[in-house]
Order: structure tokens, then sequence, then C-alpha cells
């Protein structure tokens, strides 16, 4: 959760103090959360940190493509160079990485028998069962009960490993948004929120008109809807209140010139 903040608000900061683009301690601040973020061993914000940051020095700095590289190569140096050194940082990176005897990644299996997998079959088995209008909002919790022994049989007969429990599946939300808006609100809910979402944001939307506060937003906001990446409720926890703290920003700020 610590990481999920300083992802929503380091950026927003930034750009709200009016920290000059070009000063050293721009650099300095960003490398410095960069590392912070990193410590948290909170994965899916670290992505989105990354990318976010990558963004930035793409589209929000004016300094040359190759103080940019140089720049991003070193943050990256010093992250790779921490995961070698030190063994928790590398298990909690790479753990979800193993290999079979065939010298093949197991990455699907490995994800589809963690607890995040299981939420993924609760929500698929949800999802067949009520294909076009989900079972409600915030429903996934009740729902989910239903189905515990099937998402565990599943996972038995995918598992090469012998293992004395597995997750069922069962959440106050699946920890992901698309398997949240498609088992609570099935593929026709799925559309209109995304056509919602999609008019909202893109509204007469030009890269040229937004200023540096505007284009961190919107980068935090199309990094939410990356697909696979595990999420908070998109309706109820407090990554959903960043996400519509960052939209309001996005949105109050489009006509201001940078």
């Amino acid at each position: 959760m610590a990481g999920g903040f300083l992802v929503s608000f380091v950026f927003l900061s930034i750009f709200l103090i009016e920290i000059k683009k070009e000063s050293s301690f721009l650099y300095l601040f960003l490398i410095f959360f960069l590392l912070v973020v990193f410590l948290t061993g909170e994965r899916s914000n670290f992505f989105d940190f990354v990318a976010i940051l990558f963004l930035i020095y793409l589209f929000c700095i004016k300094k040359n493509y190759l103080f940019k590289c140089l720049l991003l190569i070193f943050s990256l140096g010093i992250l790779i160079l921490m995961i070698t050194i030190f063994d928790n940082f590398r298990g909690r990176y790479l753990s979800t990485i193993s290999y079979s005897q065939d010298k093949n990644l197991n990455l699907v299996e490995t994800y589809l028998t963690s607890e995040y997998g299981s939420h993924s079959i609760s929500s698929f088995l949800i999802l067949k069962d009520n294909l076009l209008l989900g079972v409600g909002n915030k429903n996934f919790r009740l729902s989910c009960k239903k189905y515990k022994n099937d998402v565990i049989n599943f996972q038995k007969k995918i598992d090469d490993i012998e293992r004395n429990t597995y997750p069922d599946g069962c959440a106050t939300h699946p920890h992901q948004i698309y398997n949240e808006l498609l088992s609570e609100h099935g593929i026709l809910g799925l559309i209109v929120i995304l056509l919602i979402m999609y008019k909202l944001t893109f509204n007469d939307f030009s890269i040229k008109r937004k200023n540096n506060l505007n284009l961190v937003c919107f980068f935090y906001i199309m990094l939410y809807f990356v697909p696979i990446l595990p999420s908070g409720s998109f309706f109820s926890t407090l990554p959903s209140t960043f996400f519509w703290i960052n939209y309001l920003f996005y949105i109050v700020n489009i006509k201001k010139k940078v």
C-alpha cells in the first residue's frame, strides 16, 4: 500500500509544487523515490512507477534523449545491483519465476496456483454463470464462496508440485480490475464502463494542449487499466481513491497551458 501511495502522489506533487524540469533536484527526487518504491517490495506498484518515470522522461523533461537514456540506465542499474546483492529482494522480485525440468518458464502454472491466480479462476467461473450482467457491484465476495471447491480442484489438476493447501479464490474483491468488472458487471457492464471512461478521458484529447500535470495524471490513469497487473477494487478501496484524485487533477487543469 505504501508503494501505491507513492506512485499516486510523488509525480503529482512534482508538478503541483512546480519543481523546475531541468533542476538537478528533480532527477535526485525521482531516483530517490524509485529506490523507495523498490524497497517496499510491491512489484505491481514498482512497475507502475518505472513506467510513469519513463513516460515523464520521454514527454515532460526536455533534456536530450541520450541524457534521458543514461539516467534511466543508471537508475535501473542500481536496482539490478540491489537484486543481485540482497537475497530478500531477489526472492521477492523473482520468486514467481520457476523452471520445470524441460527448462521452460513455469509462469502460467505458478500464477494460477497463487492467491491472485485463484481470484482469476473464481472470476472466470462467476462470469461463465453470469455472462452478460455479472453478479452485481461488490458481490464477488459473496459469490466466490460458491466456487471454492472448483477453484481448488482446478489448481490441483494443473499443479506439478504437491501442496497441502491451495488458495480457494475467495476475497473481498478479485484484486484485478478486469476480473472485478467482468465478474461483477458482466460483458455488457465492462463495455459500458470502459466506454464511459474512454469518453471522459479522451474527450477533446490532445497531448500538445496539456501541461505536465495533466500528462502525469493521464499516465497514471492509463496504467490503472493495464491488464494482468493486480489492483485494488475499482469502487471501494484506497487505490480507487488514488485513481479518482489523479483523475480530478487530470480534468480540472486540462485547459491550462504549460
